[in-house]
């Protein structure tokens, strides 16, 4: 029993081994769940499908939404379940590898795709521990039932797009080519004040240099084909193994900032390069990050 207990440690990382997951099952919950329940769960940790498909009951399920071994059991599905599909369908991708050696993140799953010129790309990420400034004042007796989150990341061309941006970066430059104008919102028109000269100037350069970029463009690089042929296929196969579809999702307006400290970082704001589509569970949310080149 005392090593059952250590299984339950709320310090410990929700992500168990598939040894601690039997354990947990076979003591705690055979012969009080039916044998439907015990046999779904025992398939999810042998990863013989995803628990975002439907294979219960709804009924069922959200019984089992209630209890801690549901959860152990999901977060592990879902992290062991990607990787193999990964290594089955021999796509190139790195796990858990990041720029920053500082940056370990013990707590989420990181897929990336490094590109010839060593430019790493971001596939899927999959956030599945729990972290909130208002743990302390939880009660002890609080069950944590989120999943935690999915990201999936795609890039698509999309001369369109690019056309649009172009125009979103001209209407820009055009207000602050006039310093008399304050500077608004372009989704909700909300006056934020004056910029500086000295902020309109940095501005304006790499506003600027970003439509001279994107001016510029003609075809698509090898790197970017590859890019768009990785990303597109990693995604379609993630999405088919959790038995999701591109109409499940819906566009999530993310909200953009109007900060001055954000001054020299443009990809904070409005774009027609970005989009984000998201499904949400009761305890999980899968977002999908489309980038358009």
């Amino acid at each position: 029993m005392k090593e059952l207990n250590k299984l339950l440690d709320k310090e410990k990382s929700p992500l168990l081994s598939k040894e601690e997951l039997k354990l947990l099952l076979l003591e705690s919950y055979k012969g009080i769940l039916s044998k439907e329940m015990i046999e779904y769960l025992d398939s999810l940790i042998e990863l013989e499908f995803s628990v975002i498909k439907d294979y219960i009951a709804l009924d069922n399920r959200e019984i089992l939404t209630e209890l801690s071994i549901f959860r152990y059991a999901s977060i592990y599905n879902i992290y062991n379940r990607t990787i193999k599909l990964i290594k089955e369908n021999k796509l190139p991708l790195e796990i858990n590898k990041f720029d920053n050696p500082i940056d370990v993140r013990e707590n989420s799953l990181n897929l990336s795709f490094v590109t010839k010129s060593k430019k790493r790309i971001n596939v899927f990420e999959y956030d599945y521990n729990y972290h909130s400034p208002y743990r302390n004042k939880i009660p002890e007796y609080y069950y944590n039932r989120s999943l935690g989150g999915i990201t999936i990341y795609q890039t698509l061309e999309s001369k369109e797009r690019i056309k649009k941006e172009i125009n979103l970066i001209l209407g820009r430059l055009e207000k602050l080519y006039d310093k008399d104008i304050p500077i608004r919102t372009l989704i909700e028109e909300e006056l934020i004040g004056y910029n500086t000269p000295f902020e309109n100037k940095v501005k304006i350069g790499l506003l600027e240099k970003r439509f001279t970029e994107l001016d510029s463009k003609k075809d698509l690089t090898e790197e970017e084909k590859d890019e768009i042929k990785v990303t597109n296929y990693a995604s379609e196969i993630i999405l088919d193994d959790m038995g999701l579809k591109e109409e499940d999702f819906t566009t999530d307006k993310e909200d953009f900032t109007t900060d001055k400290e954000d001054l020299f970082n443009l990809s904070k704001e409005f774009t027609n390069l970005e989009e984000t589509k998201v499904k949400k569970f009761t305890n999980l949310e899968i977002k999908r990050k489309i980038k358009y080149i």
